[in-house]
């Protein structure tokens, strides 16, 4: 004889598994990134010294990351 029991608590398991991943998914895509106003591509001089998210993503930590000697002090 079969126990239905078990059926049906998968049932519900998977139903409030699906439940709780959408109200996830839903709020993560509201709640978005937190960037606000348009996205560009800076072109400003500062920009230039920055790394793009390809050299960060190919290179080590320690290459992407400009020694402290070669940046200037902060302007006051």
């Amino acid at each position: 004889m079969k126990n239905h029991h078990s059926s049906h608590g998968n049932k519900i398991a998977s139903s409030l598994l699906r439940q709780v991943f959408l109200v996830c998914a839903t709020t993560a895509l509201l709640t978005g990134c937190g960037q606000r106003g348009s996205l560009y591509i800076p072109t400003a001089p500062e920009a230039a010294q920055r790394s793009s998210i390809v050299d960060t993503l190919t290179k080590p930590a320690s290459a992407t990351q400009p020694s402290s000697d070669t940046n200037p002090a902060p302007a006051k």
